[in-house]
């Protein structure tokens, strides 16, 4: 499993310094640790987080909805951590649909299971493009064909294309192998996205894609399921 960068939302110094032991006991990264609203809100924006893992009440106040909206907008995966039982806030937090829960007093092993579930459950359906200052998730079902470009990949979606320093057959090692194929040296594509296969060719929309002689065995095994 890759490094990961989580953000730790808590008010309690000793909780949030324990939460950063298990979390780099994982070998991930906690870019940063947030007591209120404001912090936590400026380390979204300036280290853009893989997760979170979010205290619901802090400071008397139950900021860690308001958070959690927030990281909704952005698409960041996380978890609440609580040990408030208010039947109100509890389905106020409910609607914000986050992972899990973790419920204080936890134990390690609680929390190491947590972020596991966490990890491999939000990544199952995504491709994780990593570059110099970023990462990015991109959905598998939005990909619908991979073209390699010398020393770069040109990763095709349904809006807008990402080109990436990274070798096609690294890639494809990410890639699941129902839903992909190769079909060419430098072409992976998308069988979900596949409108006709003319004889050598495949098409996507307007765009052509060879089928070399390689690759034309397995188009063909593709064909008769």
């Amino acid at each position: 499993m890759s490094q990961s960068k989580f953000l730790i939302v808590e008010d309690d110094v000793l909780i949030s310094e324990y939460l950063k032991t298990i979390v780099k006991g994982l070998n991930h990264f906690v870019c940063c640790i947030a007591s209120n609203y404001e912090s936590a809100i400026k380390s979204i924006d300036e280290h853009l987080p893989n997760f979170a893992l979010v205290d619901i009440r802090m400071q008397g106040k139950d900021v860690g909805i308001e958070i959690a909206k927030y990281l909704n907008k952005n698409k960041i995966p996380y978890v609440y951590i609580t040990s408030f039982s208010d039947k109100t806030t509890l389905q106020e937090a409910i609607l914000q649909q986050p992972f899990a829960y973790i419920v204080k007093p936890f134990s390690r092993e609680e929390v190491e299971k947590t972020i596991n579930f966490l990890i491999e459950k939000s990544l199952a359906d995504y491709l994780i493009i990593t570059q110099t200052h970023k990462q990015e998730k991109v959905r598998f079902a939005d990909i619908k064909w991979i073209k390699s470009d010398n020393v770069y990949i040109e990763i095709h979606l349904k809006s807008r294309m990402i080109l990436l320093r990274e070798q096609l057959s690294k890639i494809q090692e990410e890639l699941p192998e129902h839903d992909f194929i190769r079909v060419h040296r430098s072409y992976i594509v998308n069988k979900l996205h596949i409108d006709k296969i003319d004889n050598n060719t495949i098409f996507i929309g307007s765009e052509k894609i060879p089928i070399s002689k390689n690759y034309k065995e397995d188009v063909n095994q593709m064909l008769s399921y």
